[in-house]
């Protein structure tokens, strides 16, 4: 049987003509890319015995075999599994918004035996939600032993978590059916009132706040607010006492929008001083006027209500965000600690993840306008050959500056006045940016093409960013402060990027750095998002996050004579492997050994290094 979230995915699928990415999964039922790829294990398990398939293709995305197959709408009606973790957590939602509840009746429900729902229950006091005191247990039931404002705060701090908020509205649908159709067109009130639209998430965080409270009400008291005059409307049908009125005005003010705005306490020239020192320090190419400034805005007034009344929030994209983007998010977070320091705020990483997606956006567009890469197509048959190669060139990369077709003697002589960054040739030719294809373009042929397109793009971008920004130049660091000797190693070659890996972080595992789930979680991450890591020409930085079996910083390097292809996906050649191990948040390991990289006469230093010490004398 499948669970909720995994008939969701399903549901996609079937619905979609073409391939779906794994991030577009994520997103639409948001989880991470991670959690989507167990899903998809679980759901290919379960599915075999069917002779139903799900299809995932590397880099391309995920769909169904046979999609006509009337199978697959039959699996949609059977009956759902609930694990023990979705069992705990609707037990636990139960007991804040029912009086009582039965330990029989939640038997039946689930499909367990009473013995598996008092052990799950038990559960609940060892997660640090509840502890033995704030249970009462009858022959009648089980009920919470906490007061009115204890229960709306555990209450509202489990909304903060997508998969809490999900199994919350599920239940107020189906038991409180006319308080949500009430709360749901109020909350459309609200937005047509202020010309705003909630996010997704944040609507339904609304929701099921505003719910719990028409739900829980205590007293009807009047009060004042930026929001009163919504909050106190008989029109429809909705009374929250004075505590409900200032927990919903506080979920409304710290709501993510997707337009328009909302009243809320922070200044707005509080905010723009934070988006002038990111619009200056990582000379974002916006002007106030311009949709991606407003949006940043929007989102830094909600974050930064958030975190001066200590709100979390949810990102369930956080540790992609973080791993696809790292030198973006350390640079991000530089800023945002200045920022924090001046101000006495403090962004969580969730906070963090979700500025380093703004920006990002604006990034990618900047690079897409001014990263224009130079292709020499080189072609020694016929006119009508050399014409059919061009244009099916064009069409695969349009924005790109392709250049040619010449042929061999042709190509040399442009050769000494142009700067070709990828040379596509239907004959080898001795340069290291070449890639011979047949002229007519095999499928196998345009994948190796989009590969190489890809590295040469992300490149760019991360070129970009690094002369965008760079840490404080006040004084020289050197790599010697960075990493150990011993922790330094050099090889002639490896084979297997995943060895390669391993290889490189040893060191770190032999010193009780980090735990092996560190290195199984880097290979993960390489094999899962590709080859983000590979900030600079054939160096890796890789990591992973510091939940993910880091014991204290450190940094280790490893050298290899022979480059190496690397990663799953968009593979490309490496020739140094950095691994990063950062307990704190605030490292900013990654970015101070880029610092020392940049510098062009230590990168080749580096690249050509047969000494352990040369490395460790590096400065910038």
């Amino acid at each position: 049987m499948l669970t909720h979230r995994q008939k969701e995915i399903l549901r996609i699928l079937i619905k979609s003509a073409q391939m779906v990415s794994i991030r577009e999964l994520a997103l639409a039922v948001q989880v991470s890319n991670r959690t989507i790829r167990y899903d998809l294990k679980d759901l290919s398990y379960a599915l075999k015995p069917l002779n139903l398939n799900v299809s995932i293709v590397p880099s391309r995305g995920v769909s169904l075999e046979n999609p006509s197959n009337p199978a697959w709408h039959k699996i949609l009606d059977q009956s759902i599994e609930i694990g023990s973790q979705v069992r705990s957590m609707t037990l636990m939602l139960s007991l804040l918004l029912y009086p009582k509840i039965s330990i029989n009746a939640m038997s039946e429900r689930f499909q367990v035996s009473r013995q598996t729902i008092t052990r799950d229950i038990s559960n609940l006091i060892t997660t640090d939600l509840l502890d033995h005191n704030d249970i009462n247990r009858s022959t009648h039931g089980i009920s919470l032993n906490q007061n009115v404002e204890q229960q709306r705060n555990m209450y509202c701090k489990l909304m903060q978590k997508t998969d809490y908020i999900q199994i919350a509205l599920t239940e107020i649908e189906k038991h409180f059916h006319e308080v949500n159709n009430k709360v749901s067109h109020w909350i459309e009130h609200v937005e047509l009132s202020y010309g705003a639209e909630f996010e997704v998430m944040s609507k339904k965080y609304l929701r099921s706040v505003a719910n719990y409270l028409s739900i829980k009400i205590v007293e009807i008291n009047s009060v004042d607010g930026v929001l009163s005059s919504f909050l106190h409307s008989d029109e429809f049908g909705l009374y929250w006492d004075k505590d409900g009125i200032k927990r919903i005005e506080k979920a409304i003010m710290s709501s993510r929008l997707t337009k328009g705005t909302l009243p809320v306490e922070t200044s707005p020239d509080f905010v723009e001083e934070l988006i002038v020192k990111l619009v200056k320090t990582l000379r974002l190419p916006i002007q106030p006027t311009d949709d991606a400034y407003q949006s940043l805005k929007l989102h830094l007034l909600a974050a930064t209500h958030r975190s001066k009344h200590n709100q979390q929030v949810d990102n369930p994209l956080k540790d992609d965000v973080r791993l696809s983007y790292s030198i973006l998010y350390e640079a991000v977070f530089a800023v945002l600690k200045e920022f924090e320091e001046k101000h006495d705020l403090s962004f969580s990483e969730n906070e963090v993840a979700f500025i380093v997606m703004h920006v990002a956006s604006t990034i990618q567009s900047q690079s897409h306008l001014q990263s224009n890469i130079n292709v020499a197509v080189v072609c020694q048959h016929g006119a009508a050959t050399s014409n059919l190669l061009h244009s099916r060139l064009k069409l695969l990369m349009p924005n790109q500056n392709l250049l040619g077709p010449f042929s061999v003697s042709e190509f040399h002589k442009h050769r000494n006045i142009t700067s070709f960054d990828l040379i596509i040739s239907t004959i080898g030719l001795v340069d290291a940016n070449v890639l011979v294809v047949n002229p007519l373009l095999s499928g196998k042929d345009i994948e190796m093409i989009e590969r190489r397109l890809w590295n040469l793009l992300y490149q760019k971008q991360c070129d970009l960013l690094i002369k965008n920004f760079t840490v404080s130049h006040q004084k020289l660091i050197a790599m010697q402060e960075l990493i150990k000797e011993k922790h330094i190693q050099l090889s002639d070659r490896f084979d297997d990027w995943q060895k390669a890996i391993e290889f490189a972080a040893k060191p770190l595992l032999d010193d009780g750095i980090i735990q092996q789930r560190y290195i199984t979680k880097m290979i993960w991450a390489v094999e899962s998002l590709g080859p983000y890591m590979v900030i600079l020409p054939k160096i890796a930085f890789v990591h992973a996050g510091n939940e993910d079996g880091v014991i204290r910083n450190g940094i280790s390097c490893l050298r290899m004579a022979q480059p190496l292809s690397f990663g799953s996906q968009k593979a490309t050649d490496v020739q140094v492997i950095f691994v990063i191990a950062s307990k704190a948040k605030e490292d900013m390991g990654l970015l101070r050994l880029v610092r020392i990289i940049e510098n062009m006469d230590n990168y080749d230093r580096l690249i050509n290094a047969n000494d352990i010490k040369a490395i460790l004398a590096l400065e910038g």
